[in-house]
């Protein structure tokens, strides 16, 4: 199989600006800084699967995640909370947020462990992590591609913790 280098690097060029541009609009507010994350999963069709190439990822106060998906996707927000700090946040203030944004809540060892369904009741949610073995828990939800959305939907994020 080959990939042209030109191929890959304008695709690479494009999604590098957008981060920054993302990056650079966040900063105004928020401590921010671009990395690049590889094995990123994704629910396919109710399958988790791999993805091995590299996306940039937005860090945003060393606490929050803004993937930037390279394909016709929206970006998602990831974030990890230890055990012991769920107390400090609000997972039924973000459920009724982002529950229509392809919500996501996992293990944070072991990611392909689903806490989250779609009319789960919120005490059976946080009894299945409580009850798991997982140290922490992932969360991810969809956003848009437009940064005063983004924006926004951060701020609301935010607004979950407690601290």
């Amino acid at each position: 199989m080959n990939i042209s280098k030109n191929l890959l690097n304008k695709t690479y060029k494009e999604i590098c600006n957008k981060a920054e541009e993302i990056s650079s609009f966040l900063s105004n507010d928020y401590n921010t800084n671009i990395t690049f994350g590889n094995k990123n999963w994704e629910k396919q069709n109710g399958n988790w699967i791999c993805n091995y190439f590299p996306i940039p990822v937005i860090e945003i106060n060393n606490k929050i995640d803004l993937n930037i998906n390279m394909f016709d996707k929206p970006y998602y927000f990831e974030f990890f909370i230890k055990r012991n700090r769920l107390k400090n946040f609000d997972i039924e203030k973000l459920i009724s947020l982002f529950k229509n944004n392809n919500l996501s809540i996992y293990g944070g060892k072991d990611c392909l462990i689903d806490f989250y369904f779609a009319n789960s009741p919120l005490n059976e949610i946080l009894t299945n992590m409580l009850n798991s073995k997982e140290k922490s828990f992932g969360f991810s939800f969809e956003t848009s591609k437009d940064k005063k959305l983004i924006e926004g939907d951060l701020h609301k994020l935010l607004n979950c913790y407690d601290e």
